[in-house]
């Protein structure tokens, strides 16, 4: 086999070379701006956790240990004794949620277990 094929014209060979110089800048152009928006992202993100942090910060009493005598602490919703119905989300697949019943009870409270989860005396 011999290379008896034409490389390109003048005209044809510039053309490459142009076409290769512009996918070249363009190439670094999106590295660059890939580089430059990764950096922005960070900035703008402490930046505005910084601002949280400031609003936090305002938002919040002064910690000077002056209680407000006009504060009552938060009460219970429910007391040990009273009758709740219970909300059962979750029903058989093969049940549509739209016919099964959903609430249950009533129930007795047995005791407080957390700030809103109770113990409840079932019946056998």
């Amino acid at each position: 086999m011999s290379s008896s094929f034409k490389r390109g014209s003048g005209s044809q060979s510039n053309a490459l070379a142009w076409r290769r110089e512009v996918n070249r800048q363009q190439e670094i152009a999106l590295s660059k701006a890939k580089q430059y928006q990764a950096t922005e992202k960070a900035r703008r993100a402490k930046e505005y956790n910084e601002a949280l942090g400031r609003q936090e910060k305002e938002s919040l009493p002064s910690l000077s240990g002056e209680v407000d005598s006009n504060e009552t602490p938060p009460r219970s919703l429910f007391a040990p004794g009273s009758r709740v119905w219970l909300y059962m989300e979750r029903v058989k697949p093969a049940l549509t949620k739209k016919l099964a019943h959903r609430w249950h009870g009533p129930f007795r409270i047995k005791k407080k277990v957390e700030e809103f989860a109770y113990e409840l005396e079932l019946p056998n």
